[in-house]
């Protein structure tokens, strides 16, 4: 499955995702700003959803391809990544 299905099953988690195995996915559609992205170095995508105010969305990070995972999956640096999700969609209620 994709980012948002799995953002949305494992609510208030962080998951990681490689980005080129899913461009490369034959099963998946086809879509460039993916393979545009894995071109780019970005290797690692992590879908985390919010809910503000009645207005449901999600945020997605992503990270180089070479990053430490040890420290990407920190508790602390993912903590962070929820609380930054729910910043961005408290924003995003006000509009």
């Amino acid at each position: 499955g994709g980012i948002l299905k799995e953002a949305t099953t494992h609510k208030r988690k962080v998951i990681w995702r490689d980005v080129r195995a899913m461009a490369n996915n034959p099963d998946m559609p086809f879509d460039e700003r993916l393979i545009t992205t894995a071109k780019a170095g970005l290797g690692w995508a992590a879908g985390v959803p919010f809910h503000v105010n009645h207005h449901k969305g999600i945020v997605i990070y992503v990270a180089r391809r070479t990053v430490d995972h040890a420290l990407l999956k920190e508790d602390f640096n993912e903590q962070f990544l929820l609380c930054a999700a729910d910043l961005i969609g408290a924003a995003w209620s006000l509009r």
